[in-house]
């Protein structure tokens, strides 16, 4: 087992919760339950993109795309992840994915969950690089209201590889931070090594 599957592996001791947002904006997330059908497709209307994540709140969540119009497909992976109500990332990517396979980090991102738009996101790591905790402490040492302050619960996210769009993230703070530095550099570690 890599680090990544073990990573994915972890149960979290919440319920998880189904989410989606037209075009990826988080900051517009609808909490979906019972038939998404409806409420995906009117989110779909106008929009380019549908964005679903599982999410185990103050733990992580996973999550995946589909263009608008396929806004069908997205509700039987919604209607999949409902009634699974996976306990681990793995199975909730699983449940949002189906058989399609996810492959290991194209890159790194610390922002704020359901803000990310709002309050700005940075990149740490892409493919190809050598992950620097220097770097990284220096970028959130510029940015206290991402790694001091921030209202909202700040994660660090995973580009994955693979057909689909398709992402997980870890928490690293609370509400009001600070982020946890260690556990962001640990969890990254694992990713990238």
């Amino acid at each position: 087992m890599d680090a990544l599957d073990t990573l994915m592996a972890v149960e979290f001791p919440v319920p998880p919760i189904v989410q989606a947002a037209p075009d990826g904006v988080w900051e517009r997330a609808q909490v979906l339950d019972g038939d998404p059908g409806p409420v995906l497709e009117a989110m779909c209307a106008g929009a380019k993109y549908l964005g679903v994540e599982v999410m185990w709140p103050g733990h992580a969540f996973v999550g995946t795309g589909w263009l608008a119009q396929r806004w069908p497909d997205a509700t039987v992976a919604v209607e999949r992840a409902i009634a699974a109500r996976p306990m681990t990332p793995q199975a909730g990517l699983a449940a949002l994915i189906g058989d399609a396979a996810v492959g290991s980090a194209r890159f790194v991102q610390i922002g704020a969950v359901n803000a990310w738009a709002s309050v700005g996101a940075e990149s740490l790591w892409k493919q190809g690089e050598t992950y620097s905790p220097q770097r990284v402490e220096a970028l959130l040492d510029r940015r206290p209201d991402l790694a001091m302050t921030c209202p909202h619960p700040v994660a660090v996210e995973f580009g994955l590889s693979g057909p689909a769009p398709t992402w997980v993230a870890f928490h690293v703070s609370r509400p009001g931070g600070p982020v946890d530095r260690a556990r962001l550099h640990e969890i990254v570690r694992h990713f990238t090594a």
